[in-house]
């Protein structure tokens, strides 16, 4: 219709009514883009709010498990950290369940997992676009390069825990005991000869190398748990 009336205008020289006829055919092709553009928009925003409620319900869910693991964690190290003494015969008695307890988890490490399903979900697909506050996605940038960060670091102390350890190299001053349960290491599990620790020089020197490595990824697990609770916390502000 529009281009019948255009082709008939030009046919007859009436240059006024071809501007008028491309100035309407420009108009609605802009109004058309807009719409959709408009429509883009609203499904982009509806798609990235589902996104972030679902990362905030994930970020929620990781933050209590690793809680848990660093308080774990942290009860070891500092069991380990008294023990010390009295292995390096600063403390002239026998190590207590506990601080036994401490030295044989030294050898017992696993990487705690920082992932978050959405945000893999979001970088495989190239749709990290979608978050548009900037202070969520600086915070969400910098989430991820603390987890590999992190996961480098509990790497490397995960494989000197396995291949080094205190009980893989020491079984005779420091073992899982035959009665312990399979299903719960508890308190009781560990044997440790305290006499025979104290007279092993490479045991002391060991078991001094072993600390800094553990409180190595502790410090990595804690910058990342830190990293997750601000990321927490922009969450909950984008999502009121």
């Amino acid at each position: 219709m529009i281009l019948r009336r255009l082709a008939g205008a030009i046919r007859r020289q009436d240059w006024f009514t071809v501007l008028i006829e491309i100035m309407i055919v420009v108009i609605g092709v802009v109004l058309a883009l807009q719409v959709q553009q408009w429509a883009q928009d609203r499904a982009d925003r509806q798609t990235e709010a589902a996104y972030l409620s679902r990362l905030y319900d994930e970020v929620l869910a990781l933050q209590a498990t690793r809680t848990r693991l660093i308080e774990f964690r942290d009860n070891v190290y500092a069991s380990a950290t008294s023990a010390a003494p009295v292995v390096l015969g600063l403390d002239d008695r026998t190590l207590t369940k506990e601080e036994c307890f401490g030295l044989g988890y030294l050898s017992i490490l696993s990487n705690p997992t920082s992932d978050l399903a959405i945000l893999n979900e979001l970088q495989t697909t190239g749709r990290l676009y979608l978050v548009q506050d900037e202070k969520l996605k600086l915070l969400i940038r910098s989430y991820l390069l603390q987890a590999a960060r992190a996961r480098d670091i509990n790497e490397a102390v995960f494989r000197n825990a396995t291949t080094s350890g205190l009980m893989p190299r020491y079984p005779e001053l420091l073992r899982i005991s035959e009665n312990a349960s399979p299903e719960a290491v508890d308190v009781d599990a560990f044997i440790c000869d305290t006499i025979k620790m104290r007279s092993n020089l490479e045991f002391r020197s060991r078991l001094q190398f072993m600390r800094a490595g553990y409180n190595q990824h502790l410090n990595a697990i804690r910058s990342l748990q830190s990293s997750l609770n601000d990321l927490r916390l922009a969450l909950e502000d984008v999502l009121e």
